[in-house]
């Protein structure tokens, strides 16, 4: 048995530090050689000749940092049966919110680190002539652009791979002539949308059906749900005529609910659209002056106004107006709150609340198989306490979940959980990857403000498969990740946290992360430099060691880093003062590969440039 089990943390590229830190954020595109490239790896080699096998390892004491506390019984988590095959690859997304500002490559580089590949663009496009370059004010004025859609489409194709684009076209003006003119300048600028909505919003238009240069603040015309689906029928053979395969978002509307403009769009377009969106700001009805954070997380209870409870809603809705039709309900708006008034929330909006709230609502939202959820915003042109990257480029707490916790969540088949907490609002979700290959992940939240949690896993797959806790509670700046060879069952989770386990599949991989074995360092003791090399994929990826844990896991040792390379042998594992051979395995579900192949491409340019 190995005692005393060094973990250690391994990065493409990182600085030099003599101080104890939690593991970076993980790569879940490219391996960079920038600041946020990360890729973990507990390291456990045993070499008999030119063959490699697997020691487990119960772990203990500082190891295993969440176990309940001792003379507590826990809640037990089970796994039930088969609910629906998720196909999450267009699950994380948000709106892009640019305006006419131009992200620089930091932008692309924090955003390929994100498991975010879905962005909706062209905000403001319902008052933009993009031919004249000009935006309308409510008073007709023509003045300055209010989007720069090349510099939209510039940032989705920088990253790797390319984004999911949804583009907006202008609707309130119910103008062919207008709608015509966008889609054929993003055609001739080489800009070429997966998706196209008809406007933005349309029960809160005021100016419907009026030409911009005639807008005046004091209009009050708006469309009826009827008017306003007869208005996506006419505008779709447009969109058509210029891209004869364009798929329409039928409706972009201000609320999840099975309401008279879901209803009508489905019934009078539902065959030739692929999906009608809402727009979810889930604590907007908890919103009120001295509202305090457990009022903030309670739109997370089973009750509460959630994706779970809302977004089967909007399918009614569907339903209602098309029962035969094929048409997906997505949230293409998500947020706590949707405006600073009356403000009770604002302060939890740019701090770690936000971040539960939106790591609950993704959970909740699989739980109904939703495919498809965009937060707001992502990069800021107005509303920066909305935002997940700032306009410096600093992130908020809610990028943590996006590049912690959401590339570990793949598709698969999701499973029912049966889990009874004392305490509301508390939950889980279970996704496991295609058998027999594929890894499993249990995410819980703990939403509650000042109750923990000690739970006890049960899941399909054995525990001693291995694989790694990602958990984040607030004590920590960042989220930690520890990798286990041998996975506990106990866990505790803090007020308002979140865990997730993911489990090694039967081959050994897990999400984002390759297993091999060391012999243990002395607590506080440097090492030299020292790589490994990730085989099976084209050429191989080598990392260069940076942090070394002991058996205190409160403190850690540094190495000076050493840019990745690459080569094409087998993977190795050697240095001064780390004897002997291992090889890393790696995931072999296709899509995750192809993440890889995908870095492996973007890490060739870089090296090109």
């Amino acid at each position: 048995m190995l005692s005393g089990l060094a973990l250690a943390t391994i990065s493409a590229v990182g600085s030099p530090s003599s101080t104890p830190q939690a593991a970076p954020p993980v790569a879940r595109r490219r391996v960079s050689r920038r600041t946020f490239g990360v890729l973990l790896v507990v390291v456990m080699v045993v070499v008999a000749g030119l063959s490699v096998f697997w020691y487990e390892y119960r772990p203990g004491g500082p190891l295993n940092p969440y176990t309940g506390k001792v003379g507590e019984t826990p809640v037990p988590i089970t796994v039930g049966s088969a609910l629906y095959t998720e196909n999450l690859s267009g699950y994380f997304g948000a709106v892009g919110e640019f305006g006419t500002a131009v992200p620089s490559p930091t932008l692309t580089t924090l955003t390929d680190y994100t498991a975010i590949n879905v962005f909706r663009f062209g905000d403001g496009m319902d008052s933009t002539n993009l031919s004249l370059g000009v935006s309308y004010s409510n008073n007709g004025v023509a003045g300055p652009i209010a989007v720069n859609v090349t510099s939209d489409w510039k940032f989705c194709e920088s990253l790797t791979p390319k984004c999911v684009y949804i583009a907006q076209l202008p609707g309130e003006t119910n103008s062919p002539g207008d709608v015509l003119s966008a889609v054929s300048y993003l055609r001739s600028h080489g800009i070429d949308p997966n998706y196209y909505s008809i406007g933005n919003e349309p029960s809160a238009w005021f100016h419907f059906a009026i030409r911009w240069t005639s807008w005046s603040s004091s209009d009050d015309s708006s469309p009826t749900a009827t008017q306003y689906a007869r208005e996506v029928q006419r505008m779709i053979p447009i969109v058509r005529s210029v891209v004869p395969d364009a798929k329409i978002i039928g409706l972009e509307d201000n609320q999840c609910a099975n309401d008279s403009f879901v209803q009508q769009v489905a019934k009078v377009d539902g065959a030739n659209i692929s999906a009608i969106a809402c727009h979810a700001y889930s604590a907007n009805s908890q919103d009120k002056r001295g509202a305090g954070l457990q009022q903030f997380y309670n739109t997370l209870s089973s009750n509460g106004t959630n994706l779970a409870t809302n977004v089967p809603k909007v399918r009614d809705g569907i339903t209602y107006g098309c029962p035969t039709c094929s048409v997906a309900a997505w949230v293409d708006e998500f947020n706590a709150i949707g405006g600073p008034v009356p403000a009770g929330f604002n302060a939890y909006m740019s701090s770690y609340p936000d971040f539960v709230l939106t790591a609950g609502s993704a959970v909740r939202g699989m739980t109904v198989n939703l495919t498809h959820y965009l937060f707001f915003a992502y990069w800021p042109s107005g509303l920066q306490h909305y935002a997940i990257v700032t306009t410096n480029y600093s992130v908020r707490p809610t990028f943590y979940w996006y590049s912690y916790f959401a590339p570990n969540i793949t598709s698969g088949q999701l499973y029912s959980v049966r889990y009874a907490p004392p305490y509301e609002p508390s939950f889980a979700t279970y996704l496991q990857g295609p058998s027999p290959e594929g890894s499993g992940s249990l995410v819980v939240v703990n939403a509650n403000a000042t109750v923990s949690e000690n739970i006890s896993i049960s899941l399909p797959l054995p525990l001693s498969n291995g694989g790694k806790a990602v958990y984040w509670g607030n004590t920590t700046s960042i989220p930690t990740v520890t990798p286990y060879g041998w996975l506990p069952a106990n866990y505790t989770l803090g007020p308002a946290s979140v865990l997730l386990v993911d489990v090694n599949g039967s081959l050994g991989q897990s999400s984002t992360y390759a297993d091999l074995a060391v012999s243990a360092l002395p607590r506080g003791s440097t090492v030299p430099n020292w790589e490994v090399t990730l085989p099976n994929f084209p050429h191989g990826l080598r990392f260069t060691v940076i942090t070394l844990l002991g058996q205190d896991a409160g403190r850690a040792c540094s190495v000076p880093p050493r840019l990745p390379t690459s080569n094409g042998t087998l993977g190795s594992l050697a240095g001064p003062g780390l004897a002997g051979i291992g090889r890393a395995y790696s995931q072999s579900v296709e899509d995750r590969a192809e993440r890889m192949r995908s870095a492996i491409r973007s890490n060739r340019r870089e090296r090109s440039a």
